[in-house]
């Protein structure tokens, strides 16, 4: 199962460029806007530039008319004089000073400031424009006095007009001349403009259509960044919800997946799996974290394949893996009998070989009750906890009953290493007797703890909840090193009294074991020859790496050994041959029914005969009753202890013990039991 890329992806850079596209294409727009807007600014700043020129250029044409219409005009008020002075037509006094206003009118409008400029313009009229003005002036007073038949006065007219035909000719001249001239540069710069104006018109037609594909360019960029970013929020998700070291669902995803399975309106029961490979950590310490990374691959493909059809496979973290599924009790406990099965399949690593196994936890909600994912995890994980109190490699289902001794265990877990620092725990003294003397042979020390909210807590829980934690080291040399101190004058007093310890397999598989025994012996000052060690057969079976070389160290050293609980496992007699041992201690199940057990009573017979052949001390414990008592001493067992001498009491009241001032009825019993 490959693992979930991380880091800065490829769709991020992808989206960045996209997007840089999209606004590369959008300022573009921007601009080929702005410069169309320009553009058509300027068309109409051209358009009413044209509007303007045309308007003078009509002012203009308007005054050349004029001043081409004077000799027209002119020549009317000659005909109209002549025809009144003869009698001929229609022509009246006043048609003839009509015509004569007429003349003199247009004169005037030339004559004023802006037009005399425009007349001024033509070329070689200043000179003549004057002369016409002299001789209207001079013509005035003969047309008002013109009459009928007043040729006199017609000719004198006649006679001053003369000098007018030849400038009022060349004005009409100049006059049409210069509108044709007009006319044609007017026309070319029309043309020009009108040029100019095709230009912008196509410039802007341009701009237009560029702007629309860019414009098209844009949105086509910015969707494809939208796409690329919606892939990349994706993959931003798939890397929230996933495991990068598996592939796997993450806490977070089954977290989800576990609270909307809650939730659903089914009301389906929901089995939640909880699955802690059993000693990873001693993979990573040996074999290093890239080994422990493909084990982990490797446990988390098998999971995917178990759960392929039906369940949520996540990875809590570290080695610790979940399961949702939707199913009944025996559907779940088969797939964790599968699973277990196949987790156990061989698999090999850079040439070293594994076999995987898990302690897995099994809770279930209750359907068509509300239950809360904190609650079902928390169920789950207190039956994973008691799988690995079982001996892992196991499936644990969660009961209602486990969740007080979880919490019982929980307690003495969480204020253990406090109590050993506060020196809260104490050491309880059984002492052990010779059956044949009824002297005191030894004494076992025994851990007690009276906790301020749980009372007194057993031995075995307080050992039991060591191991769990780590804290069995610190526990075992408390226990040692107190029993030491404690024990070290009475020792002196008593030749034959011996200490026994009990040691846990952990401790002893420890590298620092034997040194840790040694500092506490001579620190305490007492005797190494005096000290027994007490271990269970199952610690010298379970093949430990440091086991065997710690024990024969120490024997050397001068500390003897004890097989505790002997007859409850399978016993491996080679042991008892290669290690050398000197006590073997019954285990109390054989003393229990001993009284009416022709069976029982043989095998420890046969236990009595081994030890003597192989020259060890037998003792044997849980003694209760005179019977069992006497029982024992005539199969030849020579030390015993048990409640029937004493149960395990302070050091003061050992102490008054061995000193003859032990309770009357305790010292009966042990007189009865030997007698």
């Amino acid at each position: 199962m490959s693992p979930v890329a991380c880091g800065r992806s490829r769709p991020l850079k992808s989206s960045s460029k996209q997007i840089g596209l999209a606004r590369f294409f959008g300022a573009l727009k921007y601009v080929l806007i702005a410069a169309t807007i320009i553009l058509y600014a300027q068309i109409r700043m051209e358009i009413d530039a044209v509007r303007d020129n045309s308007s003078g250029q009509l002012f203009y044409h308007a005054r050349l008319e004029e001043a081409a219409k004077l000799q027209m005009e002119f020549q009317n008020f000659l005909l109209d004089a002549d025809r009144y002075t003869n009698g001929q037509g229609n022509v009246t006094r006043n048609d003839v000073l009509l015509s004569f206003d007429l003349v003199w009118s247009r004169v005037s409008v030339l004559a004023s400031a802006e037009d005399y400029e425009i007349v001024r313009m033509l070329e070689g009229i200043g000179p003549l424009f004057s002369t016409i003005e002299t001789v209207l002036h001079e013509l005035d007073p003969l047309v008002q006095h013109l009459q009928t038949e007043d040729l006199a006065t017609l000719n004198a007219i006649k006679i001053k007009t003369e000098k007018l035909r030849e400038p009022l000719k060349k004005l009409s001249a100049a006059a049409y001349a210069r509108r044709l001239k007009e006319a044609t540069d007017q026309s070319n710069t029309n043309r020009q403009i009108a040029g100019k104006l095709d230009n912008l018109q196509t410039v802007i037609a341009v701009a237009f259509l560029l702007s629309f594909i860019f414009i098209f360019a844009e949105m086509l960029a910015t969707r494809r960044a939208n796409r690329t970013l919606q892939q990349h929020e994706e993959h931003i998700r798939t890397l929230a919800y996933t495991d990068p070291l598996t592939g796997l669902a993450n806490r977070r995803a089954l977290q989800e997946h576990l609270s909307s399975a809650l939730g659903g309106a089914d009301g389906a029961c929901v089995q939640l799996i909880l699955i802690d490979l059993d000693n990873f950590k001693d993979v990573n310490d040996v074999h290093g974290h890239p080994a422990g990374d493909s084990l982990i691959q490797d446990v988390a493909a098998r999971l995917s394949d178990v759960f392929a059809d039906s369940g949520f496979v996540s990875r809590m973290g570290g080695d610790e893996f979940a399961v949702i599924l939707n199913a009944d009790r025996p559907t779940t406990t088969a797939y964790a009998d599968k699973l277990l099965s196949t987790l156990r399949q061989p698999v090999f690593i850079n040439g070293a070989e594994f076999i995987p196994t898990a302690s897995i936890g099994i809770a279930q909600s209750i359907p068509n009750a509300q239950m809360s994912q904190e609650t079902l995890l928390r169920h789950a994980d207190i039956a994973l906890y008691e799988s690995k109190r079982a001996g892992r490699d196991c499936y644990c289902l969660f009961e209602d009953g486990q969740l007080r001794q979880y919490l019982y265990r929980r307690t003495i877990e969480d204020d253990l290493p406090a109590a050993i620092d506060l020196d809260e725990l104490e050491v309880h003294y059984q002492p052990q007797y010779g059956l044949k003397t009824g002297e005191v042979h030894g004494v076992e020390a025994l851990v007690r703890w009276h906790h301020r909210s749980l009372g007194n807590i057993p031995a075995l829980d307080i050992v039991s909840s060591a191991e769990q934690t780590g804290m069995i080291d610190a526990l075992g040399n408390f226990v040692l090193a107190r029993a030491c101190r404690d024990m070290v004058t009475l020792i002196a007093s008593s030749p034959d009294l011996r200490l026994a310890v009990n040691v846990s397999a952990l401790q002893v598989n420890h590298k620092n074991f034997m040194q840790n025994v040694v500092d506490i012996l001579r620190n305490t000052g007492f005797p190494a020859n005096r000290l027994t060690l007490e271990i269970t057969e199952s610690v010298m079976m379970s093949e430990l790496p440091l086991v065997a070389k710690n024990v024969s160290a120490l024997t050397d050293f001068g500390v003897a050994f004890a097989i505790d609980d002997f007859g409850s496992a399978y016993s491996n007699m080679g042991t008892l041959t290669h290690v050398p041992f000197r006590y073997l201690k019954i285990d109390k199940a054989f003393v229990h029914d001993l009284i009416g057990s022709e069976q029982n009573a043989a095998i420890i017979k046969g236990i009595v005969s081994l030890a003597d052949n192989l020259k060890m001390t037998l003792i044997c414990e849980g003694v209760e009753s005179n019977a069992q008592a006497l029982a024992l001493r005539n199969i030849g067992v020579p030390v015993a202890q048990g409640y029937l001498f004493a149960r395990p009491m302070p050091l003061l009241q050992f102490v008054l013990l061995l000193g003859g001032k032990r309770n009357s009825d305790a010292e009966h019993a042990g007189a009865g039991a030997v007698a």
